[in-house]
């Protein structure tokens, strides 16, 4: 083995900051979901903040390419919730907003 190859070898897949990165965002999208939803902000707010706090941290620390973190985070602020809706006479199931 040359020592490019060993070198690339014990390279690790992220860096310190990029790890503190990816850290920061997981901490806050779980932030996210712990806080209680209020009069002041709906759950819709409070999960479009995680998100964008997410983002922030992921594209300050350079963990992912700027394309990968928009794939990876903006269907987030499209999530819903649904409820499973199963007919008796038929096999199959319908997802239903909740309101």
């Amino acid at each position: 083995m040359s020592t490019e190859q060993k070198n690339l070898a014990k390279k690790p897949i992220f860096d310190t900051m990029q790890l503190a990165g990816l850290i920061l965002a997981v901490v806050a999208l779980v932030v996210m979901y712990l806080i209680p939803e209020s009069e002041a902000l709906t759950r819709a707010g409070i999960n479009t903040i995680g998100v964008l706090v997410a983002t922030i941290c992921l594209l300050i620390c350079r963990t992912f390419p700027v394309a990968t973190i928009g794939i990876l985070l903006v269907p987030m602020l499209c999530q819903r919730r649904f409820e499973i809706v199963r007919k008796r006479r038929r096999n199959f199931v319908i997802f239903r907003r909740r309101e």
